[in-house]
Order: structure tokens, then C-alpha cells, then sequence
């Protein structure tokens, strides 16, 4: 399910400024199988502010989620002890969210404090640390929210919610990655293949169809990544996804512009769209494993100068 992003959570925003605190969060996402980074992987430098706060509601959207999967397989065994452990699941969200509302709370001030008395104070730092910690504290309460409603839930999922998807599951049986991708994978195509404007003016795609195309592509390097942790099948040869990856060609470029908006030394990110036929070709032919028309990309792709690492 799409989220709110970028989003930063306050136990990320300490990630970055201090290096022990970088470490556990490594060591938890290697032994917590029951918490997921977020699904994009791209920086965005023109994502307005609101999408800093409004990742706070990405607990609310697993709610929702947590409802559609209801009427979904199973897609491995995992799934099925996530569901058997659903309250202390809902326990950790409610730990989780309490820690989230005391730190943002606590940064939040410190920023505060600390801006206060600086003299020449960036407005635009204020207002971004301001809104992503504000994020942070919607995301904590959002999180208990999702906590609470896990522990109030946990019987009918045991009840019902296992029996109805154990049920599917028997009849239709455990999907791969590959089946779950195939629409995501003809909308991509479909959006690759329009025209850009470096070859018609009065084309249609745009920078934003570049950011949306290389989200995706990331989110579903991600998804394959942890279908592998979680014991769902790919559908598709692992090798084969791998050297597609180490093929991909970005769309967007970046670089830094000087400015003199705020104060000397200031910059900012600037992004271009590079929509040729190198960048066209090797997403399809990612895409091409996973069911993408194969007809669509010539019996040769040049090698890249860089590369996109999940």
C-alpha cells in the first residue's frame, strides 16, 4: 500500500546525527521482522513539507491494510505468525508510539530553545526540523492508535481474519511477487513508453511521470528484497533480477545550485529528467522479468554509467 513519503521518524532523524544510535537501529531492523522501512527509496528534493508531516498517518494507512489483507492469501508462513502474534505486535506499536511522542516532543523543544537564541537562523531549517518532528509526533499517536486497535482486534483475527485467509489461500494458493506486480507492471510500462519531450514538444510526460517511475521501480526492488526475508516466492530468477538491476539506468539527475536565498553558502537540489532510449530500455527490461512485454526492448542495452543499488 502507498505511504506518506518522505516521511523521517524521530528514531531516523537521531540515526543521522549520531552514530550509536545508527547502530541500533540496524541491529533492530535485523532481528524485528515485524516492522518495515518505508517502500521508497528515493529522495524527491521538490516534496513540499506536508509529505514530511503527513507520514506521521502511514500507522493509520496499516490499519487499513491490515483490513483489505483480510480477504487476501496468505502469501508465506511468515504472514500466518504475524497473525498469531498480532497482540504483542500491537504492544510494540504502543511502546513504539509513546517513544515517538515523548522524543519528537523533546527535539522539538531542544530546536526550539536552540533557534531562539541563534542570530541568524535559516527560516526554511526551522520550518523543515518543525514539520518532520511535527510528523514524528502524528506518527507516534497514530501509532499507539494502530497498537490499540491491534490488541482490541487480536480475537476476530484469530477467529476469523486466519480462517477466511487460510480458506483463500487453500483454494487460490500463495501468490509470488511476480502476480502481485503485474499491474504495477503494465501501468509502468505503459507510463515508460509515453513519449518525452525531448522527442515531440507537445509530449506529455514530465518530471513528476520520472519521480513517480523511479519510485516505483525502487519500491519493487524492495518488495522483492523482503519477499525473499519473509519466504514468499518470486516467481522469477533471482539472478535475472539482479543483473536487470545492475542495468538500470536512472531517469533523474541531479546537482547542486548555489543560491543566495537565505545566506552565503546556501544550496539547493535541482532535478532534470534524463528521458532517452538507455534510460527507456533498461527499465523495461527490469520490468520484462516480472511479465513486462518483451517486444517492447531492442535485443541489445548498452552498459550504464551508474547504477541504482537497492
Amino acid at each position: 500500500m502507498p505511504k506518506f513519503a518522505p516521511y523521517e521518524s524521530p528514531f531516523n532523524y537521531l540515526a543521522g546525527k549520531f552514530k550509536f544510535i545508527a547502530n541500533l537501529r540496524s541491529l533492530y531492523f535485523k532481528y524485528n521482522h515485524f516492522d518495515d522501512e518505508l517502500a521508497s527509496r528515493i529522495y524527491n528534493p521538490r516534496a513540499g513539507y506536508l509529505s514530511y508531516f503527513f507520514g506521521g498517518l502511514n500507522p493509520l494507512l496499516d490499519i487499513k491494510k491490515d483490513a483489505l489483507d483480510t480477504f487476501k492469501p496468505y502469501k508465506a508462513n511468515y504472514y500466518i505468525t504475524r497473525d498469531l502474534l498480532q497482540p504483542l505486535r500491537g504492544i510494540g506499536n504502543i511502546v513504539s508510539g509513546l517513544a515517538n511522542v515523548i522524543t519528537a516532543s523533546i527535539i522539538l523543544l531542544i530546536y526550539l530553545i536552540r533557534y531562539s537564541i541563534i542570530d541568524n537562523v535559516i527560516p526554511v531549517h526551522v520550518m523543515l526540523e518543525s514539520v518532520k518532528l511535527g510528523g514524528g509526533l502524528l506518527d507516534g499517536i497514530s501509532g499507539i492508535i494502530r497498537g490499540a486497535t491491534q490488541l482490541a482486534t487480536s480475537p476476530l483475527t484469530w477467529l476469523m481474519k486466519m480462517p477466511v485467509r487460510g480458506y483463500i489461500t487453500w483454494k487460490k494458493g500463495k501468490p509470488t511477487v511476480a502476480q502481485e506486480l503485474k499491474e504495477k507492471v503494465d501501468n509502468l510500462e505503459q507510463l515508460i513508453n509515453t513519449p518525452s519531450l525531448q522527442d515531440n514538444p507537445g509530449a506529455s510526460k514530465t518530471l513528476d511521470d520520472a519521480f513517480v517511475i523511479e519510485n516505483e521501480i525502487n519500491s519493487m526492488i524492495f518488495k522483492t528484497g523482503k519477499a525473499l526475508k519473509r519466504g514468499q516466492k518470486l516467481g522469477v530468477d533471482l539472478d535475472e533480477i539482479k543483473e536487470k538491476i545492475a542495468e538500470i539506468k536512472p531517469f533523474i539527475s541531479y546537482s547542486f545550485c548555489s543560491t543566495n536565498m537565505f545566506h552565503t553558502g546556501a544550496f539547493r537540489i535541482e532535478a532534470q529528467s534524463e528521458d532517452l532510449p538507455l534510460q527507456r530500455n533498461s527499465h523495461l527490461a527490469f520490468l520484462s522479468i516480472f511479465g513486462g512485454k518483451k517486444d517492447n526492448i531492442p535485443a541489445e542495452i548498452s552498459k550504464p554509467d551508474s547504477l541504482i543499488i537497492p
